[in-house]
């Protein structure tokens, strides 16, 4: 019997950004993008949809950000495993605050394939 491979939930903004992160997270084989929320308000209701494992959630985004969709997703479920991306310059300081609010990692723009791998098993 195959392993059963995580599922994600990527939300961010950008295409290419999504893109990318997928391609990288159904590398590893540990899991697979299940969904992709364009913002916050599309991400919390694909979380409560698609009950995924992991989420990557972008910090900076529009009409909801990284950090309002963390906490909306946090009071759904207590449990739920978050890994934020930030880009680089500008979003150290909420990075901090989405670890004190419940997110489990960070990872940064570029991507480091290894660095999800690690995450993805640790998570």
């Amino acid at each position: 019997m195959a392993e059963v491979k995580k599922r994600v939930l990527i939300i961010d903004d950008s295409t290419f950004t999504f893109e990318q992160l997928k391609s990288l997270i159904e590398k590893t084989g540990i899991a697979e993008v299940v969904g992709h929320g364009k913002d916050g308000m599309q991400g919390v209701k694909l979380y409560r949809e698609l009950t995924p494992d992991v989420v990557f959630l972008d910090i900076l985004m529009p009409n909801m950000d990284g950090l309002q969709t963390l906490r909306a997703i946090m009071s759904m479920d207590k449990n739920a495993k978050v890994v934020m991306i930030s880009s680089l310059g500008g979003a150290a300081e909420k990075a901090e605050e989405a670890l004190r609010y419940g997110a489990k990692a960070i990872i940064s723009k570029p991507f480091d394939e290894k660095e999800i791998e690690k995450i993805l098993k640790n998570i």
